[in-house]
């Protein structure tokens, strides 16, 4: 491909090389990893306290990650104008 003029004498070559698919191909299977570890925690909440007691703690859960970055942000909401 023909490099492409970008900005004020800098040429961007629109390429994509080894480095840009390693990365992908690492960010795919942490993804996957990721979603095998939360699956395997969810079945596992399933099995030991049934859907009731997994919707619960997994609720639980998320209010209290809500809750913590919710505090967190607790400067910017301040500063908003009503």
């Amino acid at each position: 491909m023909h490099p492409v003029a970008f900005g004020v004498g800098v040429l961007f070559d629109r390429t994509v090389g080894g480095r840009f698919w390693l990365g992908m191909i690492a960010t795919i299977v942490g993804i996957g990893i990721a979603a095998a570890i939360v699956f395997l925690l969810i079945g596992a909440a399933l099995v030991t306290w049934g859907v009731l007691g997994a919707f619960i703690v997994f609720g639980g859960l998320a209010l209290g990650i809500g809750w913590l970055y919710d505090r967190r942000r607790v400067s910017e909401y301040e500063s908003l104008p009503e």
